[in-house]
């Protein structure tokens, strides 16, 4: 039998069971049967682990099962490094969608500083760059945001599905 911590980090956030069931997935059955100690598969550990923000093997305060043991120190250390893969990625998109902005705002800017005055016939395409240079300030941000939720967000909950929930997490700092 394997001594747990669910009841414990579950009753410190004043959580009911319920609430942990609806929180992860699982039925309540499913909680009271881990947190009497019954095993359970490393995909429904993962599940309450990332529910709380711990680690797997920071779900129990032993595990007298050796083999189990091992399969949660392996998932826990498979999904560090997915978190730290995942969070280089994300970085890199950042980066780029930064230099890809940057460089935006700098040739569109530009183009109004080369056009001081709006004249429709001497400078057609004037209001043009100086109308995508404003809106490039005003929703830069938000569209960043947007790509991320719906595009690279999933990709990268599919790309390392032990990092599903954890986006945003800096590598060691769970």
């Amino acid at each position: 039998m394997n001594i747990t911590k669910i009841t414990q980090l579950r009753k410190d956030r004043g959580w009911a069971q319920q609430y942990l069931a609806d929180l992860t997935g699982l039925t309540v059955r499913t909680i009271q049967r881990m947190e009497a100690g019954e095993n359970m598969s490393l995909e429904t550990l993962r599940l309450v682990a990332d529910a709380f923000g711990v680690k797997v093997s920071e779900l129990f305060t032993d595990i007298t099962h050796q083999p189990k043991a091992e399969e949660i120190h392996n998932l826990d250390g498979e999904r560090d490094l997915q978190l730290s893969q995942r969070h280089k990625e994300e970085m890199l998109y950042k980066r780029l969608y930064g230099f890809f902005y940057l460089i935006l705002a700098i040739v569109t800017g530009g183009f109004w500083y080369l056009t001081p005055t709006y004249e429709p016939t001497t400078y057609p395409w004037a209001f043009v760059f100086q109308a995508m240079w404003i809106l490039a300030w005003v929703i830069a941000i938000p569209l960043g945001r947007f790509m991320y939720k719906s595009k690279l967000g999933p990709y990268l909950d599919k790309k390392y599905p032990l990092t599903r929930g954890l986006s945003g997490q800096k590598h060691g700092k769970e």
